[in-house]
């Protein structure tokens, strides 16, 4: 009896030592589905995917306390060891993240696909030199589209109206046609349609529907402005902390995950103008 107990507390000391904990910064509730029903459980069922004793404690970022403005810093920092970046909110910091998304120049998901293959490294490589951040995968919201509070039934229709975009690229873009940008956060946005402070605002269909926009934005045009990518970044530390095999193995289940991730589009209560 003394020999088993003394296996059995040996086990559980073994499982314990050889325990790879990750503290990992989720998307914001605001996001909706995509983070409850997608994000969450991916991470909830990481350890028993990779069969990696992982032990993983998930917030979001807005639980966390972290603006999502800052996660490369926090990654560099070694406060965190996962994010789930978003590229749009850090644009500033990092411009190969904006540079992957050049507004107008990926029309579908195909496209999208292929830029991620092609540039993916480059995003990488910049992560990994100026924050210590390994890049485990890509993954986009879905095509970036226009809701409206009034019609508008061509791109020329915008000018002089006032539209919400989330990047100095799009802001260009949009002057461009005549329109009047405004760079407003995605939480403040809602409530700048409501108002009648925007008159239109670019982010996916299935973010808009989700946030209540199409409650103050009764069109939308469907043209992809952008295509939202967003990533899953690792400090490079904590990265080169695992084995090969459980860099293997973590990598595979990230790169799973990017390439079948898909968010439903649609627009709910929305009327298309095209």
């Amino acid at each position: 009896m003394l020999i088993a107990g003394l296996i059995t507390a040996f086990a559980v000391a073994w499982r314990q030592f050889a325990a790879i904990p990750l503290l990992v910064i989720g998307q914001p509730r605001t996001v909706g589905l995509l983070q409850r029903d997608q994000e969450e459980p991916f991470f909830r069922n990481l350890a028993a995917t990779t069969g990696l004793p992982l032990k993983i404690t998930y917030v979001t970022t807005d639980t966390f306390g972290l603006k999502d403005t800052h996660q490369l810093d926090a990654l560099r920092d070694g406060r965190i060891d996962i994010a789930s970046l978003r590229f749009m909110q850090n644009i500033a910091k990092e411009a190969s993240l904006e540079r992957i998304d050049l507004p107008g120049r990926i029309p579908d998901f195909n496209k999208a696909r292929q830029v991620v293959r092609a540039y993916s490294p480059t995003v990488d490589r910049h992560l990994q030199q100026a924050f210590g951040a390994k890049l485990l995968g890509i993954w986009s919201f879905g095509p970036q589209v226009m809701v409206c509070r009034e019609s508008i039934r061509r791109l020329t229709d915008i000018q002089g109206r006032k539209v919400r975009v989330a990047s100095p690229g799009l802001a260009q873009l949009i002057n461009a046609v005549g329109g009047i940008p405004a760079i407003l956060s995605f939480e403040d946005t809602q409530a700048a349609l409501a108002q009648g402070i925007v008159d239109c605002a670019v982010t996916s269909a299935a973010s808009a529907s989700y946030a209540g926009w199409t409650r103050f934005s009764q069109y939308y045009y469907p043209l992809a402005f952008q295509f939202g990518f967003n990533g899953y970044a690792m400090s490079l530390k904590r990265w080169h902390s695992l084995s090969a095999d459980e860099q293997q193995r973590l990598g595979d289940a990230f790169q799973a995950r990017a390439d079948s991730k898909s968010v439903p589009v649609s627009l709910a209560g929305a009327v298309s103008m095209g």
